[in-house]
């Protein structure tokens, strides 16, 4: 059986976790609850760790969107349906994005486009734009951009 942590060992072990990579409000809110802190508390300690510069959500929410981006090639419907889950502010998704290199998010669908084309075997091209539109907007890429690419791709 578990020993019940006490207050300061709690808040080293969540400082750790806050330390170890950015986190979201929710994200701490649970690791807490996982260990055993009242729903009373967790507004005191998150101030905490907010005053402590531990937890800030503006520099998690950037976090999140450039290694979504940039390492996972997510697109941006994707990236803020995710951040939707972690209840942060539609505003704060909305700024963030904005900031994303415009090149670069091109620069992927492109990559991701070409990549995915020579990976599908069916050699007709509606089965094949349909696959390509599928897997685009599946990686989270907004329909008219990934609509323009695929008709570029197939106007040459």
């Amino acid at each position: 059986m578990k020993k019940a942590l006490s207050q300061s060992e709690i808040i080293k072990k969540i400082q750790h976790y806050c330390a170890y990579q950015e986190r979201s409000i929710t994200e701490v809110e649970k690791k807490l609850m996982g260990l055993g802190v009242a729903e009373s508390d967790l507004s005191e300690i998150i101030l905490e760790l907010k005053n402590e510069n531990f937890i800030n959500e503006e520099r998690f929410v950037k976090a999140f969107v450039n290694g979504k981006s940039n390492q996972k090639k997510w697109g941006k419907n994707k990236i803020f349906v995710a951040l939707k889950k972690l209840n942060i502010s539609d505003e704060l998704i909305f700024q963030t994005l904005h900031k994303l290199n415009n090149e670069n998010y091109q620069n992927q669908i492109s990559q991701l486009l070409e990549k995915k084309d020579k990976e599908i075997k069916d050699k007709e091209i509606f089965v094949r734009k349909q696959k390509l539109i599928k897997y685009l907007i599946g990686k989270g890429f907004e329909t008219d951009l990934v609509l323009q690419w695929v008709d570029k791709k197939y106007s040459d």
